[in-house]
């Protein structure tokens, strides 16, 4: 059980961070562009150094995820009219 409980919390951690990065970096995005993407890196190393390899791949996945589906314009859009 107790073992259930703790990777329940590592893995937890490991979704979790990416989303208070999120929420950190969305009111900073117009001021600050270029540098919101290492809040999401700093999420993923405290994944990975606190919960170990597993959690800090969920917060590898979910970050990419977040930046590419939030924050990255679509080079090539259809555009319906």
């Amino acid at each position: 059980m107790r073992n259930l409980r703790s990777t329940l919390i590592r893995y937890g951690m490991g979704a979790l961070l990416p989303g208070v990065a999120l929420v950190l970096a969305m009111p900073l995005w117009p001021v600050i562009k270029p540098f919101a993407m290492p809040l999401f890196l700093t999420a993923i190393v405290i994944s990975a150094w606190q919960g170990g390899k597993g959690p800090g791949l969920l917060a590898t996945l979910l970050s990419g995820l977040i930046i590419d589906y939030v924050f990255i314009t679509p080079q090539y859009q259809t555009v319906s009219t």
